[in-house]
């Protein structure tokens, strides 16, 4: 029986180091590929097009000494090439989980039906931007998180979820007094700063 395996490209000629491949029958020439449930481990931010490979059972697959879950082989058939926020594998919540995990960027080529909140607080919480998160999705967990990685972010949060309290954490985590709206500035607020960098008395005219 004959196996299916994937790979991905960055680029429409499926050019992968220097050597093209074609829809149909190809030299392998190094091209390493994997199996659907670890090809969520490899995708990249410029994974634009994931290709499903035809092993055909008469040939000797080899497996990768070094890159784990993958394998090479003399020559192979690209049957599909699927641009990635079309592919079917998205339809299974632990690749969208582990792709994510792998890389957050990822999370832009996860059609909107996959995505969810939780999707978003594990790509906010590898490094994600809440800049890149639409309004919808910012909720109070997923800008905590943002924030506690980031502390500029505050800037990206919704209004409703700024508090004294929350400039108080970032405050005492070193976030600039001058970036403080004037109606957070409270007492209490501005003898923190103060007391963790003096030159923050210029930010201040409540105190």
């Amino acid at each position: 029986m004959n196996a299916t395996y994937y790979t991905y490209f960055n680029n429409k000629s499926l050019i992968y180091d220097h050597v093209e491949y074609n829809i149909g029958f190809n030299l392998s020439n190094g091209l390493k590929f994997t199996d659907k449930n670890n090809i969520a481990h490899y995708l990249e931010y410029d994974s634009i097009y994931i290709a499903e490979i035809i092993i055909s059972k008469d040939i000797q697959v080899y497996k990768d000494p070094i890159k784990m879950n993958t394998w090479t082989c003399n020559y192979f058939y690209i049957n599909k090439l699927y641009t990635i926020n079309v592919w079917n594998g998205w339809n299974n919540k632990r690749i969208r989980t582990t792709a994510v995990e792998n890389n957050c960027h990822v999370i832009r080529w996860i059609p909107n039906k996959y995505i969810t909140d939780e999707l978003y607080l594990l790509a906010i919480n590898r490094g994600y931007s809440l800049y890149n998160v639409p309004e919808e999705f910012k909720t109070e967990p997923v800008c905590r998180a943002a924030i506690h990685n980031n502390y500029y972010e505050i800037s990206l949060i919704p209004e409703k979820f700024i508090t004294e309290a929350l400039y108080i954490s970032i405050i005492k985590r070193g976030y600039p007094l001058q970036f403080v709206p004037e109606k957070f500035k409270t007492k209490e607020l501005c003898e923190i700063a103060i007391d963790l960098n003096k030159h923050a008395m210029e930010y201040t005219q409540r105190i």
